[in-house]
């Protein structure tokens, strides 16, 4: 008869690969499959999913609080009070409106976290991972949708091993979306108007099972 347990999950957000049962910090983590899943696009979306997470779009930035710690302020030039990271390097407000995408997990960590990260962690860190090349195969997805507003957007993904020591994977998503509002003064803006365009690539090389390069 099989028994059930917990799966474990491994979290790197104090830089290496824990349980997070065994993590001596609140924590979050999230699948890549699990925010597809809850439609969770966006760092603002994650407060729907986080604890004690609330983000206020301010928009060029976003306020981002955690346990209602954090830093009110909408001027890009102004660090948040939580830190947010994609694959290790630090993110200005300005960058964190963009739309998730390939991603492999997201970690939350709730509380100072000044030892790992640095003093604009008052409330807490944000860690965004990207998926790395894998040398298990070729695969990738491609996926596009349509809405009101003339909204647009597409997702495409591809993994490909040139060789068993060298893979490179490619990834990038556009969206586009009308305003929201229609401006009947004389200055004909568009306000809220969205056209996002970005794209990833990555580069494997595992000579060895001791040593891996990634670019």
């Amino acid at each position: 008869q099989q028994g059930e347990g917990l799966e474990e999950i491994i979290v790197t957000a104090q830089r290496r690969e824990e349980n997070l049962q065994k993590v001596a910090v609140a924590a979050t983590a999230l699948s890549g499959q699990g925010l597809v899943e809850k439609g969770v696009t966006r760092v603002d979306e994650l407060q729907t999913v986080v604890p004690s997470l609330s983000v206020t779009d301010a928009g060029l930035t976003q306020n981002v609080n955690i346990r209602g710690i954090g830093l009110a302020s909408g001027s890009p030039a102004v660090a948040n009070g939580v830190a947010t990271y994609v694959d290790g390097i630090f993110q200005p407000p300005i960058v964190t409106t963009s739309s998730f995408y390939d991603i492999a997990t997201v970690e939350v960590l709730r509380g100072p976290q000044g030892t790992f990260v640095g003093s604009n962690s008052t409330g807490g860190a944000i860690f965004i991972n990207t998926r790395n090349p894998s040398l298990g195969g070729v695969e990738g997805s491609i996926e596009g949708s349509i809405g009101n507003y003339d909204a647009r957007s597409v997702e495409a993904v591809l993994n490909l091993p040139l060789s068993r020591t060298l893979a490179i994977r490619g990834a990038g998503k556009w969206r586009t979306r009308d305003s929201f509002y229609t401006d009947i003064g004389s200055a004909g803006s568009s306000a809220g108007r969205l056209d996002e365009l970005s794209g990833r690539f990555g580069a494997l090389w595992k000579p060895t099972e001791s040593f891996q390069a990634l670019f």
